[in-house]
Formats: C-alpha cells, sequence, structure tokens
C-alpha cells in the first residue's frame, strides 16, 4: 500500500498497537503496524454528522456525506479516538474487536451510553489536544480561536480563548507541568 496524499495526521493507538494515519483531503483512517508500516485491514471511513441544530434549536436532518479529516487524537484516559471534520462536528470512536465504532448516538445530539457527545464547531477545527489533569479538550480553528470542550457535558464548546493571530492554528501541543 502506498498513500497517494500528504500524510497530515499520525497517532500512535497503544492499545491496538497501530498508528492512524489520515491523508490530506480525505475520510479515511489508515491503521498501519509501527513495525514494518504494513496497512492492517480496511480503512476506517467516516461520514459527517447527520444532523444540526437550526437557531431555533430544531433538529435538522442531513443525510450523511462524506467528510474531510482534518485532524484525530486518541484519548487514552476514555480509550477514544477523536476525529474533526470539515463540517466542524467532533466525534468519538471507541475500540470494537480491532477497529472503530462510533461513540455517539446515530440520529441524536443526546449523550449516548459512553457518555460522549458530538461536538459542534462554528468552523473545522484543524488541531486538537487533550489536557489530562482537567479533562478538557482543547480544539483550534482556522481564524485563531481555540475552543475548550467538556466531553460528558456539552455538545457546544465551554470556553473561547482569542488568540493574538489570524493565521491558522494548525497544532496544539498540551503538557502537564509535572511531566516538564
Amino acid at each position: 500500500f502506498r498513500f497517494t496524499e500528504v500524510i497530515t495526521r499520525l497517532v500512535y493507538i497503544k492499545e491496538l498497537d497501530r498508528i492512524a494515519a489520515i491523508e490530506d483531503r480525505s475520510n479515511k483512517i489508515h491503521f498501519i503496524t509501527p513495525e514494518n508500516g504494513t496497512v492492517v485491514g480496511n480503512p476506517m471511513k467516516v461520514s459527517t454528522a447527520t444532523e444540526r441544530k437550526t437557531a431555533k434549536g430544531m433538529i435538522k436532518y442531513m443525510g450523511p456525506k462524506n467528510s474531510i479529516l482534518l485532524s484525530i487524537l486518541y484519548i487514552p484516559d476514555h480509550n477514544i479516538l477523536l476525529t474533526s471534520s470539515n463540517d466542524g462536528s467532533i466525534r468519538a470512536w471507541q475500540i470494537s474487536g480491532s477497529t472503530y465504532v462510533s461513540a455517539n448516538k446515530f440520529g441524536s445530539n443526546l449523550e449516548y451510553s459512553s457518555g460522549f457527545y458530538t461536538l459542534y464547531a462554528p468552523s473545522g477545527q484543524l488541531s486538537m489536544c487533550w489536557d489530562p489533569i482537567n479533562k478538557a479538550l482543547y480544539t483550534g480553528q482556522n481564524n485563531g480561536v481555540i475552543h475548550k470542550w467538556d466531553l460528558n457535558n456539552s455538545e457546544k464548546p465551554i470556553d473561547q480563548l482569542e488568540v493574538d493571530t489570524k493565521d491558522p492554528l494548525f497544532a496544539a501541543v498540551l503538557e502537564s507541568l509535572n511531566e516538564v
């Protein structure tokens, strides 16, 4: 197997002993063995969320369509893989055997039995990082805004940080002061 586009994100998943990779302008996640780079199984295809809330709070259903993955993040604390797409959705995926299945309830913004919401940002989130101490997700978008999320209690950001830049935030790194 050979990638045909630029590989934009790589994430190591310890529980699977696999590297998850996404290519530029792709809606698929490829899983690769770290020992020799062999692609394992079929790629995981990610579709956009099938719903959106209107300004009046009504749920508007949209047919499933392919999305472009912008970022992926593995959160060991919850054993989930997060994906952010060009439509502004951030979805959670849980391990099922040797692959991932949605951890968000299909057809609803309400929490699933795992407790994760489909998150909705105003635009695609280019980068994501997890704060294991405060149990918060931080995401960066193309206008220099950083959103803070609570995965268990809200489908919308709980806080917003305005960074003094209008450049896209492609990478976010958060390290615990205890580990530095």
